[in-house]
């Protein structure tokens, strides 16, 4: 069961699924370093990429896969000379999302809160099977950059030797949205 973690309104409205993904399978990641070699990693989550009419990404289709795979191409790659980069799909909220009031901050919608659920589980992962102690930058652009940040408020981003090996966070075209 995945809940959504607290934040910026996001307590206020849980979004609970019973369809986590399953970020064992190399099928769940847009990028996942086969041999980690580098010194260091770079968990990279993409921007708005969806236009999805349901509110959220469908990361089963082909064709939502295929703008994942190529915003990572445009965005992450520079990273790949010097770090192992990691990447998750996730079923962010799309630019069809609606939310119930108007006036709501874009981290209190559901379909925002649904993906950050997804990044923060993603970023777990990551951090207990993957990384395997290595220090690691953060890197997001738009809703990925609102996403991690959400990630770093929860209480499992408290570890003192999770957050000394954080080496940098890159947040790239990040808007106030007064939280």
């Amino acid at each position: 069961m995945v809940v959504g973690p607290g934040g910026c309104g996001i307590a206020d409205k849980p979004i609970t699924t019973n369809t986590a993904l399953d970020y064992k399978k190399a099928s769940s990641w847009v990028s996942q370093a086969k041999s980690p070699d580098k010194p260091v990693d770079v968990f990279y989550v993409y921007p708005t990429i969806s236009s999805n009419p349901s509110g959220t990404m469908d990361i089963t289709n082909d064709e939502e896969h295929a703008l994942a795979q190529g915003i990572f191409v445009a965005q992450a790659t520079v990273f790949g000379e010097h770090a192992n980069v990691f990447a998750p799909y996730y079923r962010q909220m799309s630019t069809e999302a609606r939310p119930d009031d108007p006036n709501a901050l874009a981290t209190s919608v559901k379909e925002f809160v649904f993906g950050v659920a997804d990044v923060e589980n993603a970023f777990k992962y990551y951090i207990e099977n993957l990384n395997d102690g290595r220090p690691f930058i953060l890197a997001g652009h738009s809703q990925g950059t609102m996403a991690l940040i959400e990630v770093i408020k929860t209480p499992y981003f408290n570890d003192e030797n999770l957050t000394n090996r954080l080496v940098a966070a890159y947040s790239n075209r990040l808007y106030n949205n007064g939280c």
